[in-house]
């Protein structure tokens, strides 16, 4: 599942990336995410040879590509193509998952969008959890991108800290930090969508809100009995795949020490 693909063509568009962000500090399993080796953004095919040059120089050393094969194929890696970076491409939907396109088509509801969420997560278990253990193995910091950084990215870092021992709200929090961002990543995807179109009801599928993977989590329990991690260890997810997770990338656990006189240091 992993390839190294040319550059895009040259008359792609390129510009910085407008959802990055590092996922260190987060609390989970009694402890905090390292800063620096996890990262999520949008589109990282189309971003400048500077950035990614200035990444790489940061530790960058894999990138996570969740884009379908059809998206792939038609930007290749972009300027990342030229540097000595493992690339795994991972599809987590068969054609783009664009939020703009997919709004053209269809206008959904949190709810809705919960359920689609769901419908991934079960139809790509196997997938995501091949994704884990690829970071779980990894060597330097990990880039999980899709196009806009939203929808497969944001199914797949549900995945990526419910492993790591994140609980619902922490999940749900981290994947609402995307929402400010949304006219920023349309425009990027070089889509001219109106986000608050007075005669028709907000589409779902342009936000990050809360109730988005809210829904998701409550499909999962509701109609199919399960955790997101049940579902991943159901599709060959392993203990030893969660431990090397979470030793990697996990701070330490804090220590107490006493000294000779009983007082904690």
């Amino acid at each position: 599942m992993s390839a190294h693909s040319n550059t895009a063509s040259t008359d792609m568009s390129l510009s910085t990336l407008v959802n990055l962000r590092d996922l260190g500090g987060i609390p989970a399993a009694g402890r905090r995410i390292r800063a620096g080796l996890l990262q999520r953004s949008d589109d990282f095919a189309r971003t400048t040879r500077t950035q990614v040059s200035q990444m790489v120089s940061q530790g960058l050393g894999t990138i996570i590509d969740l884009r379908s094969a059809e998206e792939a194929q038609r930007t290749g890696r972009g300027p990342a193509g030229d540097f000595d970076i493992a690339y795994h491409l991972l599809p987590l939907s068969a054609t783009s998952a664009n939020p703009a396109d997919m709004a053209a088509r269809e206008s959904l509801t949190p709810d809705e969008v919960g359920h689609w969420y769901a419908e991934m997560l079960l139809d790509r278990s196997a997938q995501i959890a091949y994704g884990l253990a690829t970071i779980a193995a990894a060597k330097g910091a990990v880039l999980v991108h899709c196009a806009a950084g939203k929808d497969r990215t944001g199914v797949f870092t549900a995945c990526l800290l419910s492993a790591l021992g994140a609980d619902q709200a922490q999940i749900v929090a981290e994947y609402a930090l995307t929402d400010p961002a949304m006219p920023s990543i349309l425009q990027r995807l070089g889509r001219q969508v109106s986000l608050k179109d007075p005669a028709r009801p907000m589409n779902a599928l342009l936000t990050a809100v809360p109730e988005n993977l809210e829904s998701m989590f409550r499909v999962l329990n509701d109609s199919h009995g399960s955790t997101i991690l049940g579902i991943l260890y159901a599709a060959g997810l392993g203990d030893d795949t969660v431990n090397r997770l979470q030793e990697r990338l996990l701070e330490p656990a804090a220590t107490v020490r006493h000294d000779t006189m009983g007082t904690i240091q």
